[in-house]
């Protein structure tokens, strides 16, 4: 939960938050999605090229579990923030009948 301080100043960043440039026309979002398509891209090849057995192995420590299960926890991160952009959608769309 952002603080008081953070709202008011619009500081929410910390090390681990994505830092976005602020998109200010068509060419700019078209950039952005591009660079986030590719970005899928090579994650997808390179998972694709995994071996099975290394699905099962334990990632960087064993307290972060397996490679398959961060693997599906990146996944289900990404159908959580699209569950939120079509949410915004609607109701962006919603407004604009009223406008």
């Amino acid at each position: 939960m952002p603080t008081a301080k953070q709202l008011n100043n619009n500081s929410h960043n910390d090390k681990f938050s994505f830092d976005c440039p602020p998109i200010n026309n068509e060419a700019e979002w078209k950039a952005m999605l591009a660079l986030h398509y590719n970005h899928a891209e090579e994650m997808a090849s390179l998972i694709e090229k995994l071996p099975e057995s290394v699905l099962w192995e334990i990632f960087v420590e064993e307290k972060y579990g397996t490679y398959y299960r961060n693997i599906q926890g990146i996944i289900e991160h990404s159908h959580y923030h699209l569950g939120q952009i079509v949410i915004i959608k609607k109701m962006i769309d919603a407004g604009k009948g009223g406008l």
